[in-house]
């Protein structure tokens, strides 16, 4: 399994942080598909949190792979550069797990 978080700041200021989820698992025509159930973002030295509800969630299958991607927008207006801890719930077929991505970066895109 692969999972990525990818954070990032608008090119308009009045706009908030973009956060991707993008997780990579085999696919098995025997296996329902996986889903992110929630991601929670915390900025810890602000002591400040966002729990992201997806505005666009992307699934592809290519008989190998298993791709979802859960993309939301207008979040918190966190500054370049500051590092993120990220916790996602998952659900599979072989139930429910937590993952976190330690220190993630936010960045402009580009």
């Amino acid at each position: 399994m692969r999972v990525a978080a990818d954070l990032s700041v608008p090119a308009a200021a009045d706009e908030g942080m973009t956060a991707t989820i993008d997780v990579q698992l085999p696919d098995s025509p025997s296996h329902t598909s996986p889903s992110v159930q929630c991601t929670r973002m915390r900025l810890v030295e602000q002591n400040a949190q966002w729990d992201v509800v997806p505005s666009r969630i992307e699934e592809s299958y290519d008989g190998t792979t298993a791709r979802i991607r859960s993309t939301a927008r207008d979040g918190p207006h966190w500054r370049l550069e500051d590092a993120i801890d990220v916790t996602i719930w998952l659900r599979t077929t072989s139930g429910r797990h937590v993952l976190t991505l330690s220190q993630q970066t936010i960045h402009r895109p580009g």
